[in-house]
């Protein structure tokens, strides 16, 4: 990309220098107001038609506006929302977790039955200043990567978990002003790359769903029918197996483990910066175990106390029985100390009658899934008891071909997951170059005032 004759320093901190031509100016010189609303009473379902709705904070999540996250407005409370959604104005997230707190989109028409909850603002321009572009150009400002992280570095909060940018630090933030028809250049030059690398993604994004779904067939077509094609089948008596090779059996989940199904303590411990690591439900991701995800430490003492109740071993399984991942499970790969929390449970399978990995199939299988939908119950989240669990049904071949289907699942996943591994290493590299993109642009660190729209994507793109 082309790059500006002359730069000069800006004396702002995330933008170091700027076009020669450009001025500094603080937010304020463009913004009449942020308008907030209320929290009120709604119900978790979006609207339809004209009904009155509340935006959730989740609107500004993948940092641009989506007016589909929105609760409907208990007719009771319709009387007290007060600020509805403009054209032409950026919604902001004043108060979040670290990483979404000042997470925006851009609002390009107004909606008049959506409303503002008291979580999220609503950036309105000055008459004199506003123009088609500067309000769209500057939702690029917001959610570049260096205007982040001034963002994170302003906010502020006694909970690590949840923090607040004050409107005050926002307006009195420094930004480099390119002319009007540099903003529109820079605006449409943006609107047309994202939009070509977004598409990228998106089709890398479905690529990753269609393998994982090959993976889970391979996996749920081995341990219901085996690797024989021909061999001779029997009815299942299951109802999510119509039917299985004549000479496997069907078990019980408890009658294949060497020790009863146990979870993980029902209270809160203390948690510390060092220790033996903790791990509860969000520490199993894509089938593993993600000792980053912990949710800390706790002392040996404590572990010790926990693990006279469930105690973890190499080779046992953990599955999630509570919580939004209900049915998620992890093979243990590793002989460390550590302690789980009540939502996951210990499957520790019998060698004599089953393989560990094939078991940990068999649980990962799209007809144990089925199972455990059919018998979970629901409270704000899913969650399926420790007796419903452990009567769960299994399909049992016999132990040589136990090995075998491991053996082959292993193989192909190999391939399937090479596959997925390079379609995953893609969608980042988009979203760094996406990231990189819109920083330079902003920043004036590229030039593209004599940009021209295209129909396909560039070279550079999708070299």
């Amino acid at each position: 990309m082309e790059r500006y004759e002359d730069y000069k320093s800006s004396g702002v901190e995330w933008m170091p220098k700027i076009p020669s031509s450009w001025e500094i100016k603080q937010i304020k010189h463009f913004v009449k107001d942020f308008e907030s609303g209320v929290s009120v009473n709604s119900l978790d379902e979006p609207v339809t038609g004209a009904e009155i709705g509340i935006l959730k904070t989740s609107c500004v999540y993948t940092f641009a506006f989506d007016a589909a996250e929105n609760k409907k407005v208990l007719a009771e409370e319709i009387d007290r929302v007060r600020i509805p959604v403009k054209s032409n104005t950026i919604i902001i997230s004043r108060m979040n977790t670290p990483d979404l707190v000042g997470a925006s989109g851009y609002v390009e028409y107004g909606l008049p039955n959506l409303f503002l909850p008291d979580r999220l603002w609503q950036m309105v321009f000055t008459k004199e200043n506003i123009n088609v572009c500067l309000p769209k150009w500057l939702s690029y400002v917001f959610i570049s990567a260096p205007f982040r992280m001034l963002i994170s570095s302003l906010a502020t909060g006694t909970s690590p978990s949840m923090k607040n940018i004050s409107k005050e630090d926002i307006l009195n933030i420094k930004v480099g002003l390119p002319s009007f028809g540099e903003q529109c250049a820079i605006a449409r030059f943006l609107d047309e790359k994202t939009a070509q690398i977004d598409q990228l993604i998106t089709q890398k994004q479905q690529m990753l769903v269609l393998l994982q779904e090959e993976r889970a067939a391979l996996i749920n077509h081995a341990v219901t029918k085996g690797l024989d094609a021909a061999a001779p089948v029997r009815d299942s008596g299951l109802q999510w197996v119509p039917a299985l090779p004549v000479h496997w059996i069907r078990a019980k989940l408890k009658t294949l483990v060497s020790e009863k199904i146990t979870d993980g303590p029902h209270e809160t411990p203390e948690f510390l910066e060092e220790g033996v690591p903790f791990l509860s439900a969000e520490s199993i991701k894509d089938n593993k175990l993600d000792f980053e995800a912990k949710r800390g430490y706790i002392t040996v003492e404590q572990h010790q106390i926990y693990s006279q109740k469930s105690s973890v071993k190499k080779n046992d399984i953990l599955f999630c029985k509570s919580g939004s991942t209900t049915g998620k499970s992890a093979l243990v790969e590793t002989d460390e100390d550590f302690g789980i929390w009540s939502p996951l449970a210990i499957i520790r399978a019998n060698a004599a009658l089953i393989n560990h990995k094939y078991l940990f199939l068999c649980i990962q299988s799209h007809t144990f899934r089925k199972q455990v939908e059919n018998f979970w119950s629901f409270g704000t989240q899913p969650n399926i008891g420790m007796g419903a669990l452990e009567n769960l049904w299994i399909s049992v071949p016999p132990m040589h071909e136990q090995v075998d289907i491991v053996q082959h699942v292993e193989k192909q996943s190999k391939r399937i997951n090479e596959a997925i591994a390079i379609e995953i290493n893609s969608i980042s590299l988009l979203q760094e170059y996406r990231a990189a993109l819109i920083a330079e642009a902003v920043t004036g660190q590229i030039d593209v005032r004599n940009y021209e729209p295209a129909s396909i994507l560039t070279a550079e793109l999708v070299g």
